[in-house]
């Protein structure tokens, strides 16, 4: 009612933005004021839901970092585009200024996944987008949710899109899920996501722009299962080379996280030639392994 009586009487504009670039419909998608955000919506000019504020952002990403669910799902019925990114920026004050620390860009299904609150949104933009296998995937890797993402292999209609590699990075989607941080949440999943991947015809041999194969990123990423798992049952070799002619063997020493005795003997079993895995270890790398068992041996 209030906006309502400014607009008729007071003659304020709905579509202005501010000093930050944002409008009004960008500052009610940031605190959910649905009401709002649909009376502008139909009473603006449509390009006023793809205007962009001072990060880019348009009102559908500031209602996506705000977990504001039914908001987003009222903004991407009426028309906001999803292939436009979220853009999410940490600033720290010096002095009267803002200086951006970080700036990282993820998709608006991304940007629904990472809260509990957006799964609503998460389905509504599954049933409503035509969205690529790879965005699928990146998203559900990039948040965790492996249980999506195997249900989205599973259901793919076309294999020949789960196994594209990235334009960019020359990436497949093994080396993405070999990627992830943690599947602490989801135990087991990334094996049986690995088998689902390679039965559509994933190739574990393929190197990205690094040079790296699916086994060489988990390698890296400590994920002891899943390499296993490449090990025994694919047969995936850990005596592979990356761009720069460098043995995973070698680069774990150097990464500075702690090492397991557990999968230091498991890789070095593996290896059909680990004299630079043993060098690296005797030239003062080994005391990053966290276990006297590792260095006994």
């Amino acid at each position: 009612d209030m906006i309502t009586t400014l607009t008729r009487r007071g003659g304020v504009k709905l579509d202005i933005a501010d000093e930050i670039q944002r409008t009004p419909l960008h500052y009610a998608a940031s605190v959910g004021a649905s009401i709002c955000a649909l009376f502008f919506c139909e009473k603006c000019e449509e390009g006023i839901i793809e205007k962009r504020d001072f990060d880019e952002n348009v009102p559908l990403g500031l209602a996506l970092l705000g977990n504001r669910a039914d908001t987003s799902i009222l903004l991407i019925s009426k028309g906001s585009k999803l292939d436009v990114p979220i853009v999410i920026t940490k600033r720290t004050k010096e002095k009267d200024e803002y200086k951006v620390l970080s700036t990282k860009h993820c998709s608006s299904l991304e940007g629904a996944l990472q809260s509990i609150s957006c799964e609503s949104v998460a389905r509504y933009i599954l049933a409503a987008a035509k969205l690529s296998m790879s965005t699928i995937l990146t998203a559900s890797f990039s948040t965790g949710n492996l249980r999506l993402a195997l249900n989205q292999i599973k259901l793919c209609p076309s294999l020949e899109e789960l196994r594209v590699q990235d334009e960019s990075s020359g990436k497949t989607a093994l080396h993405k899920l070999a990627g992830v941080q943690s599947f602490s949440n989801a135990p087991g999943f990334d094996c049986a996501i690995s088998d689902a991947l390679i039965d559509a015809g994933v190739k574990t041999t393929t190197k990205c722009k690094l040079g790296l194969t699916p086994l060489y990123v988990a390698i890296l990423n400590r994920h002891t299962d899943l390499c296993r798992h490449l090990i025994s049952k694919h047969g995936d070799s850990v005596d592979v080379t990356d761009s720069e002619g460098s043995n995973p063997l070698v680069n774990i020493f150097n990464s500075g996280k702690g090492l397991s005795c557990d999968f230091l003997c498991m890789l070095v079993d593996a290896s059909k030639d680990a004299k630079a895995f043993v060098n690296a270890a005797v030239k003062g790398k080994a005391d990053k392994v966290d276990d006297q068992m590792w260095k006994d041996k």
